[in-house]
């Protein structure tokens, strides 16, 4: 532990000295990857998806595309061996990098890097994306990959697994695998860059050299992780608590300061960011053998790139001040929709009945209420969530599987609460009467009758656009055929992940919470669609979506939505502000 944290120390030592040269390559390398390489392969991604007239990519498609677009596919294909030799060539440039900064002295890094692709193949490709699902996941723990961040599990799968006891042990054991497989393979890309190895060959030395130094490697890791995690405290601790300062005693100067304030964070972050990435690879070396020798003097040979930096850094910190000062006025955003997800709030009903309804709706007025509809064995349509009857009346039967006068006669039980499961059009009847506005959730099987969308819209849509309801649903062939079927009703899709923003006829998006981005929800209001996410229950994960700008917040605590929109709506101090951009930023 001492000679890790001397370690750690004497690197934080060298990047400190070499500051100049670590800001030019990780700063530009953030920059290229913000400014051109994500936007080009987003805007890749979207060209061809136009030219295949595919709308979007979801699980619900991904066998068509596969089977009816083999020229997207391919398309596709090439750019995700694109995206993998930009990930090998950054990783590539940033080992050569530190290798040669710890050695005091810079060499030709394009003729290291010239090397370093020497001995890479084609077939090298297959390896290289193993590689990167298995190792990059872990590595963003200690360094970032900005290619990687928006990668993520939506929060619904994994609370569906962690509820489920087999399911559970089946991830934790899958994780711990995949933890265990990281480090017998943290060599692979280093002995290819640094080594001149093909791929193959370096999964069987990145093998054996990790053997009895996985566990060593673990520990200096973990101990980085403390260390950094004190650091980003201390810088985030201060900035917090000199704000507070300024806002409470030297209010003229509040404003000003808070800038300067989130532009010294926003250095210091990427600083910090910095300061672990090359001590996380700086790890590594011992295991290949490479001089542990850090020299710490001044390379000569870079100077040149002093006029590139200056303008580079000027650059940086214009654009972070305006970032911050944009930040701290725009403090005008519209104040969300509070919508209460299958009709109920704090266990106060069983979900989609009719008392449940009055109970919210006369209480807790949310701006609408989110339930949802399946179609009947007889064509008509029933109030009811799930794909099966079962887990709130015990009837192991579907809802296409029984007629509507059947269903209506079961009792729902939940909550310690019971009650009759109502028919869409009584629902829509009462929510009428109590001039709530629905959120209608559109379900559909495979088993539905082929002209079930054209029924609903003329059974309800007069209805619907009467009194403002809107739709949304998670089939886009659903949210297609009603736009075309009438024009007028306001249809949202409902997409699980944020894989891309879609090129949708929808008039806006709802979003499962854990996946959306600021990004995500920018690009839709650029095309005046709002954004509606979901299910939040706790705190932090409402306040995170109001951060981002959503247009709607579904949620099972109507009440909770309502209270932490209104005190963010409300801020009035700038300490606060500058919490949540650390909270929601950095985290």
């Amino acid at each position: 532990m001492k000679n890790t944290l001397k370690s750690i120390i004497a690197t934080g030592k060298l990047v400190r000295s070499q500051l100049f040269y670590c800001l030019f390559l990780f700063l530009g390398l953030a920059i290229l990857n913000d400014a051109i390489i994500i936007p080009v392969f987003r805007l890749a991604t979207t060209l061809i998806l136009q030219m295949a007239a595919i709308p979007l990519i979801s699980y619900q498609n991904i066998i068509t595309i596969l089977t009816a677009h083999p020229f997207a596919v391919l398309f596709m294909l090439l750019e995700l061996i694109v995206l993998l030799l930009v990930i090998y060539f950054e990783f590539a440039l940033m080992l050569w990098f530190i290798k040669d900064l710890r050695h005091g002295s810079l060499k030709d890094l394009k003729a290291q890097f010239k090397a370093s692709f020497k001995n890479f193949h084609p077939t090298s490709l297959p390896l290289l994306l193993l590689y990167t699902l298995v190792i990059l996941p872990f590595a963003s723990i200690f360094f970032r990959t900005p290619l990687l961040a928006k990668v993520k599990v939506p929060e619904f799968i994994l609370s569906f697994l962690t509820k489920n006891p087999l399911y559970f042990t089946l991830m934790i054991v899958g994780w711990l695998l995949l933890a265990y497989l990281a480090f017998c393979w943290v060599l692979i890309l280093p002995l290819m860059v640094l080594e001149n190895l093909d791929t193959k060959s370096a999964f069987q030395r990145s093998w054996e050299l990790t053997k009895k130094k996985r566990l060593p490697l673990l520990g200096k890791l973990i101990l980085l992780t403390l260390f950094n995690t004190v650091l980003y405290f201390l810088l985030f601790g201060a900035g917090y608590i000199i704000q507070a300062i300024f806002d409470s005693w030297i209010k003229p100067a509040a404003l000003p300061v808070a800038v300067v304030n989130l532009i010294v964070m926003q250095l210091g972050s990427e600083i910090l960011s910095i300061f672990s990435t090359v001590v996380a690879i700086s790890f590594l070396f011992p295991l290949l053998n490479v001089d542990e020798k850090i020299v710490t003097q001044d390379l000569k040979p870079y100077k040149k790139l002093k006029v590139g930096f200056t303008v580079t850094a000027t650059l940086i910190t214009l654009l972070f001040a305006a970032n911050s000062l944009l930040y701290f006025t725009k403090f005008d955003q519209n104040k969300p929709l509070i919508i209460s997800h299958r009709g109920v709030s704090e266990e106060n009903g069983v979900q989609n009945t009719l008392p449940a309804l009055r109970a919210t709706s006369t209480k807790l007025k949310p701006d609408y209420v989110e339930m949802d509809i399946h179609e009947t064995k007889d064509g008509q349509f029933v109030v009811m969530h799930d794909e099966n009857y079962r887990a709130l009346t015990g009837v192991n039967k579907r809802p296409i599987d029984l007629t509507l006068a059947q269903a209506t006669k079961l009792t729902a039980k939940e909550n310690g609460h019971q009650a009759r499961v109502p028919s869409f059009s009584e629902y829509l009847k009462t929510a009428d009467q109590l001039h709530q506005k629905l959120l209608i959730e559109v379900k559909t099987t495979k088993y539905d009758s082929p002209d079930m969308l054209e029924r609903f819209n003329k059974l309800y849509s007069a209805t619907i656009i009467k009194h403002h309801h809107l739709i949304h649903s998670l089939d886009y062939n659903a949210v297609s055929t009603l736009k075309k079927l009438n024009p007028k009703l306001t249809v949202y899709y409902i997409q699980p992940y944020n894989f891309s923003y879609p090129n949708s006829v929808a008039d806006g998006f709802s979003m499962e919470y854990s996946t959306l981005n600021d990004d995500f929800v920018i690009q839709a209001h650029l095309n005046n669609k709002p954004v509606f996410t979901w299910d939040m229950d706790e705190e932090d994960s409402i306040m995170r979506m109001l951060y981002y700008g959503v247009d709607g917040l579904i949620s099972d605590d109507v009440q909770l939505a309502r209270s932490v929109s209104k005190d963010y709506m409300n801020k009035t101090n700038y300490a606060d502000q500058v919490l949540n951009f650390v909270a929601f930023n950095f985290s």
